[in-house]
């Protein structure tokens, strides 16, 4: 008697378009609530529109995203100067997305 092979098993199959409101990061320590994932990546230009902190000196500013923190959502912006490069961070709120 000859042994016949499984089937491969069959999965259902269905396509999402990648865009930030389907695809979203879970929260660390409650297992229901989830956040999206943020606008501005890293090497995308970016401008400071409405900052919570010292808000006179970083509102206008046009920078570099540098890096994105998953823990506590803020963004890593550089920006140059007459003085050389610095950097803020800063809530996705906060800043906006150039093109």
């Amino acid at each position: 008697m000859r042994r016949q092979a499984a089937p491969a098993p069959r999965f259902p199959e269905g396509t999402v378009p990648l865009s930030r409101e389907n695809v979203v990061q879970p929260s660390l320590f409650d297992e229901k609530r989830t956040y999206t994932l943020p606008l501005v990546t890293e090497g995308q230009e970016a401008m400071v529109i409405d900052a919570d902190y010292n808000w006179k000196t970083w509102n206008g500013r046009r920078g570099i995203v540098t890096g994105y923190n998953y823990f506590n959502a803020h963004h890593t912006i550089t920006f140059e100067g007459s003085h050389g490069s610095y950097e803020g961070r800063f809530l996705g709120r906060e800043i906006m997305k150039i093109r």
